[in-house]
């Protein structure tokens, strides 16, 4: 799967050096950066959970996206205003639970193939196909970023991470404006792999910005099952704050005036409200766990 992504990424940009890529549980989901050791490489290992919550957690948000009418060409509109929304949720309550199920799953067990499966309809698929897609390059043209921009190391430090416990496995850190500029680099190889493959730039940012709420939305359920409280408790991570990236992407790229640009900056910002609004049934939930005396898998700690 990795591979297959490496070979998205660098399609359209011949010439890019292929970092060592790996997964492991590291309980975040971002990618990070290990030194190899008795080595000078370096090896990108990313979240071994990343796919299947990537996979579960777009439909539950496409889920929640009412669809309009069916098109000419075979497919669906979709109306993601946040009233016609709040309605849908209301009407068909699926996208609340399905989102829940897999945040529980991840959160109590480290594994969010424990949610519950089950078969979307036909244009829940179409949606989140491509926004699934667009979350994964992007989250790899991160990494190939830090390399085509020349980072050095800001610091390196020990790491434990599960199933490395014979091994001395240190992170390499970047400071991080070098992660922001990352994250820029990034943009424009997920949305160059994304052309390439036919797709258009508003499945693409949808896919980022869905990656940024996704990575919020488990620091806050952490948070609300470990203290009770939203934001109380940010664990150590090697990367800032997901509303300081996705603004500082959005900003980045708010000088480009392309129709369909224009067209994806405001999709990406509706899915973040989507995100927002499931969140908001489900912190309830987790608040209750918390009370009940439930705490987060190993993996989180």
């Amino acid at each position: 799967m990795i591979q297959t992504l490496a070979d998205e990424i660098e399609r359209p940009m011949e010439g890019l050096p292929r970092p060592i890529l790996g997964t492991l549980a590291t309980g975040e989901i971002n990618a990070i950066t290990l030194k190899v050791p008795g080595s000078t490489n370096h090896v990108v290992a990313i979240e071994d959970q990343l796919f299947p919550f990537a996979l579960l957690f777009s439909k539950a948000v496409a889920l929640a996206i009412p669809v309009i009418n069916s098109t000419t060409e075979g497919g669906f509109d979709f109306h993601i205003g946040m009233a016609q929304v709040r309605g849908h949720l209301k009407e068909n309550p699926e996208a609340v639970q399905r989102f829940q199920e897999v945040i529980l799953a991840y959160i109590l067990d480290g594994k969010p193939g424990k949610a519950p499966r089950y078969t979307p309809p036909s244009h829940v698929i179409s949606l989140a196909s491509p926004i699934i897609m667009g979350l994964e390059l992007f989250v790899l043209g991160h990494e190939y970023g830090h390399i085509m921009a020349g980072h050095l190391a800001d610091g390196a430090a020990p790491r434990r991470l599960r199933g490395t416990e014979d091994v001395d496995v240190t992170e390499i850190s970047w400071s991080w404006q070098q992660e922001l500029d990352a994250d820029a680099v990034g943009w424009t190889l997920s949305m160059a792999a994304m052309i390439h493959q036919g797709s258009e730039p508003p499945a693409t940012q949808a896919g980022i910005e869905l990656f940024f709420s996704a990575c919020e939305i488990l620091e806050k359920a952490l948070s609300v099952l470990t203290t009770g409280e939203v934001d109380r408790v940010r664990r150590p991570t090697s990367h800032p704050h997901p509303r300081l990236r996705r603004d500082t992407l959005r900003e980045s790229i708010s000088n480009i005036q392309e129709k369909e640009v224009e067209r994806a900056k405001e999709i990406g910002e509706c899915i973040a409200e989507v995100v927002e609004e499931l969140w908001r049934h489900t912190e309830p939930l987790i608040l209750k766990l918390h009370h009940a005396g439930r705490r987060p898998d190993t993996r989180w700690l």
